[in-house]
């Protein structure tokens, strides 16, 4: 069973996005598919939009996901300090917000703040913020939620790049990595 609304879910992302210029989008340490696949589609559609993003990059980055569009533009965790200040952060699939090290630090009173994810438990960044908690237990994967949200909020804006990411997230597992 699904815990959001996807249509007021989707509604109440366009409407934090339409106002932000500056976003990072970020995985969790050690990510996963799903973070990554979540993050580069996120990423490529915000590009699309106008919006300037970046994609934050946390180790170990597994060699698998190399080949995915916009991977190589990621920006490391240790390098943020190199790069515009974020009016929005959204975090994929990080479970709990202690996974994204230093992205939290760029976080105040006044940042808006997206959580998409589909843990169960997933509260979002403990600290004064702007924060919309979308989290869908009913879902199998956070790609699948990110798929959801972005067709919804921006009818048409999942390209093939996006929709190869947000589908080999999961399927890369399978890969053999040489």
């Amino acid at each position: 069973m699904s815990d959001l609304v996807i249509a007021d879910a989707a509604a109440a992302l366009r409407a934090r996005l339409d106002v932000c210029e500056r976003i990072w989008v970020s995985v969790h340490e050690a990510p996963d598919g799903d973070s990554i696949g979540s993050a580069l589609a996120l990423y490529g559609v915000l590009r699309k939009l106008g919006k300037q993003v970046i994609a934050v990059r946390q180790p170990p980055f597994p060699r698998a996901y190399e080949a995915l569009a916009h991977a190589g533009d990621m920006v490391d965790v240790d390098r943020l300090d190199a790069v515009f200040r974020p009016q929005m952060v959204i975090a994929v699939d990080v479970g709990s917000f202690k996974r994204v090290g230093a992205v939290a630090d760029a976080v105040g009173p006044e940042t808006l703040v997206v959580n998409i994810d589909h843990h169960p438990g997933s509260p979002g960044i403990d600290r004064p913020c702007q924060l919309l908690n979308l989290l869908d237990t009913g879902v199998a994967s956070t790609t699948m939620l990110t798929y959801l949200l972005l067709q919804r909020a921006y009818p048409g804006c999942i390209g093939r790049d996006e929709a190869t990411a947000l589908y080999l997230s999961e399927q890369v597992k399978t890969w053999p990595v040489k």
